[in-house]
């Protein structure tokens, strides 16, 4: 079995690891009678890994077979999914991890509700992102815990000087690059709860600022949120992009710290 997928610290499957699975099964397999070939992520792959994909799947090795795991198919090209039998495996629900997490790992509900609600439908994640279910227990919980803080702290902060916070939360979000899509889930919820809070409360994601969001969705006028879940959004876009991180988050917490004027009377 070889497995194939973006290396450390990489965006892509690039095509000289195409090129080097190709050399690889261009031998017969020596630990069984067949052998198949794992592309994890295969989205990722760039133009041209997909075109020397290819001239493999037109003439594959004898008892060699190739898996293409993926979440979306429109990446792909035409010529390569035509070569491919589609098999759909849908994920988790949000509540079922949060069944497992309750009854199997021994995570309070609140905790498995924020978890499940945040990091999507990977249960290995998960169960990592929950630790043991208290505060400080896992990475995750540490970053959370910060991150909203800082938010709530910088969204409540009517001082000219709140600029300044927004910038120092980019500067740490950017200096570890790997926490960067866990801070944009985050953000995430947090936007999402500030929007529904003063239609439905009881559906917020992030129960234990519960104080905090009653607060802030009295200060400001429903269309705020909105915009700040459409810089939001855009500053996605601007990451997916290869935009500078800095630069990028840098923009988007100058936008959380900025529009005062938009309160309520």
């Amino acid at each position: 079995m070889i497995c194939l997928g973006p290396e450390e610290n990489k965006k892509n499957i690039s095509i000289s690891q195409v090129r080097e699975m190709g050399r690889l099964i261009a031998s017969r397999p020596n630990e069984a009678s067949h052998r198949m070939v794992l592309i994890e992520q295969a989205d990722l792959m760039n133009i041209q890994a997909q075109n020397a994909l290819l001239k493999v799947l037109e003439e594959p090795p004898d008892n060699t077979f190739f898996v293409l795991a993926t979440v979306s198919t429109s990446p792909l090209l035409p010529t390569i999914l035509s070569r491919c039998r589609l098999f759909k495996f849908f994920p988790l629900s949000a509540d079922r991890i949060r069944e497992i997490l309750t009854t199997q790992h021994g995570i309070s509900s609140q905790t498995a509700h924020i978890v499940s609600r945040t990091i999507g439908n990977d249960l290995s994640y998960a169960i990592a992102c929950a630790g043991d279910g208290a505060p400080d227990t896992s990475e995750w919980l540490r970053l959370r815990t910060w991150l909203i803080n800082e938010i709530l702290g910088l969204i409540r902060d009517k001082a000219l000087q709140s600029s300044r916070k927004g910038l120092a939360i980019s500067q740490k979000l950017s200096a570890d690059p790997h926490c960067i899509s866990d801070a944009i889930a985050v953000v995430r919820t947090v936007l999402r709860d500030l929007c529904i809070f003063r239609y439905d409360p009881n559906l917020i994601v992030n129960l234990d600022f519960f104080d905090a969001f009653k607060d802030i969705s009295q200060i400001y006028v429903y269309p705020t949120f909105l915009e700040w879940l459409k810089a939001l959004y855009e500053t996605e876009k601007r990451l997916d992009s290869n935009s500078g991180p800095r630069l990028t988050l840098d923009r988007f917490f100058l936008k959380l710290s900025l529009p005062k004027g938009l309160t309520q009377i």
